[in-house]
């Protein structure tokens, strides 16, 4: 396969992946909207391009990983962007997570180009990243992933096609379902622990040798946290806040999917 990729997006998450393709050989070109970000991996041996265009213009794959769904649509589509840059037989591996919708309008308008893309959002948190052991859910035609697995397999070590484009944004999406609805437990749990004087120490050791082990770790390095004064500001409420983003992404798709679906709830 083509070794240069280009790569979009070298924040948290996107600069540890980035560099994991250097390591597994792939020549990378970068661009990243504060530019100041690409010094230290240039220094590792990537190029700096200086836009989406460019990248697309150089590479026959591109990954992106940023921020939310607009600024997804503004790197792909919009100007000097992916879309104006990419030849017939591009792939674009989207890592972000983002709508569902999103993705497959996006899939469709680059389909017209001869392009494919790929939703692949990630899993792992950023020692995943850092490690290559990320998580990846895709989304997309069998050739296509089939043909970008080298890419995958640098950056991730579960790498499962859920289904068409659009199916892996949206098993993404159970996935931070599943994440915050465990996550808010333990939060629930501390909470109510705490308003009702409990030593909160001693409560995590009491049930975590039962069936709430399951968070009895999660539980212990929080719990440090939930002495804070302003839980809007830190501890629990900062716990929460880092899930907003994919609940606002879930709460616009929940009608729809619940209807088709035929699901109602109480």
């Amino acid at each position: 396969m083509d070794k240069n990729v280009g790569f979009i997006g070298l924040g948290t998450m996107g600069l540890p992946m980035a560099r994991n393709l250097l390591k597994a050989g792939f020549e990378v070109t970068v661009f990243n909207r504060t530019a100041s970000k690409t010094e230290g991996i240039r220094k590792d041996g990537a190029k700096v391009a200086s836009s989406p265009k460019e990248v697309a213009a150089l590479n026959s794959i591109i990954v992106t990983i940023v921020s939310d769904t607009p600024d997804v649509e503004s790197v792909v589509l919009g100007r000097d962007g992916i879309a104006e840059g990419s030849r017939p037989g591009s792939i674009l591996i989207d890592m972000s997570t983002i709508s569902p919708e999103a993705t497959r309008r996006m899939a469709l308008r680059l389909r017209e180009k001869g392009c494919q893309m790929l939703d692949a959002p990630v899993s792992g948190g950023e020692q995943g990243a850092i490690d290559g052991t990320l998580s990846i859910m895709v989304g997309g035609e069998d050739e296509a992933i089939e043909y970008c697995m080298p890419v995958l397999k640098a950056i991730g070590n579960n790498i499962v096609r859920v289904g068409p484009n659009g199916m892996g944004q949206t098993v993404k999406l159970m996935n931070q379902i599943l994440v915050a609805g465990n996550l808010n437990a333990v939060v629930e749990a501390l909470i109510f622990a705490r308003k009702q004087g409990v030593d909160l120490e001693r409560a995590i050791d009491a049930v975590k040798g039962g069936a709430a082990n399951g968070h009895g770790d999660c539980a212990h390095q929080e719990s440090g946290k939930a002495d804070e004064k302003d839980e809007g500001q830190g501890g629990i409420g900062r716990l929460t806040q880092l899930v907003s983003t994919d609940s606002e992404v879930w709460s616009c798709k929940k009608s729809a999917a619940l209807a088709r679906l035929d699901l109602r709830l109480p």
